[in-house]
């Protein structure tokens, strides 16, 4: 694996959660022996520089090679690329401030994003997103405080959790809802939770043409005051 930063980009590597940078632009990091039908993980960080002008461009090349002198790409390797937000964090943490990288968990090894960053992350970012979910523990999150609103169109997905269910506890605190499809959020998806402990709703809508699959509404010990609550918004399919 080879990498550099040109332009006042900084890029950092992770393998496997563990940061490889130096050893990527010295050119003498090697991945361990990878056998046929195995996978590993490469997350790559670019930083743009903080007094870059208008809209830029940055391009990711990954090629995986026989050795570290090779300079034949191995075509048997297949390399899976994804820009989708990743949850793999059950801890209700956030990161104040994502112009010097995203890491919500810095504690933690690798770099970790919370569902309350992803939502942020998500509501910035151009066009419709998908938040995913591969939370390696317990695949719990019991938040601290009201997650942000969504106000832009958003696929959350915890089926694509292992195990197929994400848990959202709230505090039972009153008038604070699970997940709340604010006003620009129209045509999302909200699928695969276990959402229980919030007495504003386990989801409030105040958009449109929205869908809302595979969720178990409530769980013992943490009642919603309503399931689904829909204000303002219309053309949204029934829940199911």
């Amino acid at each position: 694996m080879r990498g550099n930063g040109t332009g006042g980009f900084q890029v950092n590597y992770f393998f496997q959660n563990n940061d490889v940078t130096k050893a990527v632009n010295e050119g003498t990091f090697v991945t361990p022996s990878i056998g046929a039908g195995q996978a590993v993980d490469l997350q790559v960080q670019i930083l743009a520089p903080a007094n870059l002008a208008g809209n830029a461009n940055r391009n990711v090349v990954v090629r995986a090679f026989q050795n570290v002198t090779s300079t034949t790409p191995l075509d048997a390797v297949r390399i899976v690329a994804s820009t989708d937000l990743i949850v793999n964090t059950n801890r209700d943490v956030e990161d104040n401030n994502f112009e010097d990288g995203i890491d919500s968990d810095p504690n933690e090894p690798g770099l970790q994003l919370s569902l309350r960053d992803a939502i942020k992350l998500a509501n910035q970012l151009p066009g419709q997103q998908r938040i995913l979910f591969n939370i390696p523990t317990t695949p719990s999150i019991v938040l601290e405080s009201p997650l942000p609103s969504i106000t832009e169109s958003v696929v959350i997905d915890a089926k694509t959790q292992p195990g197929g269910k994400v848990e959202l506890r709230g505090q039972d605190r009153p008038d604070e809802p699970g997940l709340h499809l604010a006003s620009g959020s129209n045509g999302s998806t909200i699928q695969g939770f276990r959402i229980g402990g919030f007495l504003g709703g386990g989801i409030l809508i105040e958009s449109n043409n929205n869908a809302i699959r595979s969720n178990v509404l409530g769980m013992p010990g943490h009642r919603n005051s309503s399931g689904v609550v829909i204000r303002n918004g219309q053309f949204n399919a029934p829940p199911r």
